[in-house]
């Protein structure tokens, strides 16, 4: 081998190393918490529903979608989310409509991301005509207590 191909990779090799020593200090300055390394900023909307409805539709990409009693008899919709791909929470012709609306660039996929949106829904009622939820990932949370004439349930993974 050449001396300059020798000379190249060490220093690559120690370029390598340097990033993998920074790289475990900046985790051990956060605590070990990857959550804090995502690049989106997150916050919490909550929507209050006073129309009433028989039938729910959620559509949504990455986010797990929870729906509860609530205790108050008041609905309820609590979305842990982007920034810029917040929820729309409206009702429409008796369905409660929840989407999502991105309002992202191209490059503002570029990033990582270590957190999960998420909606709870806070139903006052446990009987429904209608539950339609469509999604790419996420999981979606309906306790027992709560029943439905039909559910459609469509998820890409």
């Amino acid at each position: 081998m050449r001396a300059a191909t020798k000379v190249w990779l060490a220093v690559a090799g120690s370029l390598v190393l340097v990033g993998c020593i920074l790289f475990v200090c900046a985790l051990a300055a956060m605590q070990w918490d990857f959550t804090k390394l995502t690049t989106g900023n997150y916050e919490t909307n909550r929507y209050e529903v006073g129309e009433t409805f028989r039938d729910l539709s959620v559509k949504t990409d990455t986010a797990d979608v929870r729906f509860v009693l609530a205790d108050d008899g008041v609905c309820r919709v609590e979305c842990y989310e982007e920034e810029a791909a917040k929820h729309s929470v409206t009702v429409k012709d008796g369905v409660l409509v929840i989407e999502v609306h991105r309002e992202k660039s191209w490059y503002a996929h570029i990033g990582m991301g270590f957190r999960s949106p998420k909606i709870t829904v806070s139903l006052p009622e446990t009987a429904y005509r209608m539950l339609t939820v469509r999604g790419s990932t996420g999981n979606v949370e309906i306790p027992e207590q709560f029943t439905f004439e039909g559910v459609d349930l469509s998820s890409g993974t």
